[in-house]
């Protein structure tokens, strides 16, 4: 099931098509919620007539609704992986477009032990390490790499504590529910006063961190969806994306 999170002008909610417009179906990675419904609100005040509906979970699930035949117009995913197996599978419309990229973190609780590197992670102080689920979202796999280069994946395993998206794992830490989180480094920045960053992952020891966006094959509003994808690579977006602590893609 979609859970929709709407974007009229009064404000967020939960709803169906607006009466007075066209509603465009967006589906994109939970990391991306606060960042995209600023934009959202961006398009609709630059596209009146359009209404905006985001739908929010991990990039591998959105993909799983979409080839049961969700009613998706577009996907911003946060891996490439996820866009290609849309395309393998003929449900893409149109160019893919890289509209922003991430890096990864390890975080802990304000206050708590922090490592100063991966292997500190074998310590027996860090018993329970909130980590995305490798098969569902993509910063479990990103994570799942870095920790194989580091030669730790055998030995955290059994303290590895899943989630099932990004926002999840966050959710675990400001919760203290685990001694440690690997996050995007967007999302560890939403709890400043539970959650510390203790240092960042280098990213060559993983995939590139790239979210994509691509209109949905079958989709019924085509030239909302493509005006909304123009609008994610202006400048105004990329303003917004740089303001939540996103980085640009390519060179």
């Amino acid at each position: 099931m979609l859970a929709l999170l709407g974007v009229p002008a009064c404000g967020d909610g939960a709803g169906g098509a607006a009466a007075d417009g066209e509603a465009l179906l967006v589906s994109a990675a939970a990391s991306l919620r606060d960042v995209l419904a600023e934009i959202a609100r961006d398009f609709e005040s630059d596209a009146p007539g359009t209404r905006v509906q985001l739908n929010f979970g991990a990039s591998g699930l959105l993909v799983q609704q979409i080839l049961r035949g969700a009613p998706v117009d577009l996907l911003v995913a946060a891996s490439p992986r996820e866009i290609e197996r849309l395309e393998r599978a003929g449900r893409t419309a149109g160019p893919v477009f890289d509209v922003a990229s991430n890096r990864l973190v390890l975080a802990v609780p304000r206050g708590g032990p922090a490592p100063a590197d991966l292997s500190g992670l074998a310590g027996a102080r860090f018993a329970r390490i909130a980590v995305g689920n490798p098969a569902t979202a993509p910063v479990g796999r990103y994570t799942r790499q870095a920790l194989r280069a580091a030669g730790l994946e055998s030995t955290l395993k059994p303290r590895l504590v899943l989630a099932e998206s990004a926002r999840q794992t966050l959710g675990y830490l400001a919760r203290g529910e685990v001694v440690a989180a690997v996050l995007y480094r967007t999302d560890a920045r939403l709890e400043p006063r539970r959650v510390v960053v203790a240092f960042e992952i280098d990213p060559s020891t993983h995939e590139p961190i790239v979210y994509r966006a691509v209109a949905i094959e079958g989709t019924t509003l085509p030239d909302p969806a493509r005006r909304f994808l123009d609008h994610l690579l202006s400048e105004s977006a990329r303003r917004r994306f740089a303001a939540h602590g996103f980085a640009p893609t390519g060179p």
